[in-house]
């Protein structure tokens, strides 16, 4: 997913064109990967290892692509995808790894946090995620806010600056 991940940020950051039909490549790919969880999707080549983590990415990867290209093809995918990782999430503890396993980790959680938020920051008009975004930006910060843990800190710091730059909000 890392890579599919790369590949469509750095078309959404570059604006190259000649990236996106490999970005919508690797996005068909995805859907065929894809299992169902509660009311979404989570992304998984093999049903006995469900991550979190692999759905993240998926759906950042989908909110790049549908950002620069304008197409909505994959639109439903996007929803599944946000919709099982809000599934994954407590308040007060974070994501859950995976459906069966109820533990969390920064990794996780970071890159999970990131893709919620650029969700709601592209997509804000999403009222279900609105509600929760208070709650997971508390979460996040209650557990990683007094300690710096490397496998947060780069998913976690995106998640934070995107927000603050669109609410200046100082928690952020």
């Amino acid at each position: 997913m890392g890579s599919g991940y790369g590949l469509a940020y750095a078309y959404h950051t570059t604006h190259d064109k000649t990236l996106r039909a490999l970005a919508k490549q690797f996005l068909k790919y995805v859907s065929t990967i894809t299992v169902p969880y509660k009311n979404g999707v989570l992304v998984t080549d093999n049903p006995e290892k469900i991550s979190a983590g692999a759905s993240a990415l998926a759906l950042l990867a989908v909110l790049y692509y549908e950002q620069e290209s304008q197409d909505t093809r994959f639109q439903q995918l996007r929803k599944d995808l946000k919709n099982g990782l809000v599934a994954l999430f407590k308040p007060g503890i974070g994501i859950y790894k995976s459906p069966t396993e109820k533990e969390t980790s920064p990794y996780y959680d970071g890159e999970t946090w990131l893709a919620l938020t650029m969700y709601h920051i592209f997509h804000p008009q999403d009222t279900e995620l609105a509600q929760i975004i208070p709650e997971l930006n508390q979460t996040m910060y209650d557990k990683y806010s007094d300690k710096y843990l490397s496998d947060f800190f780069h998913w976690g710091t995106q998640a934070a600056a995107h927000q603050y730059a669109k609410t200046q909000d100082p928690m952020m």
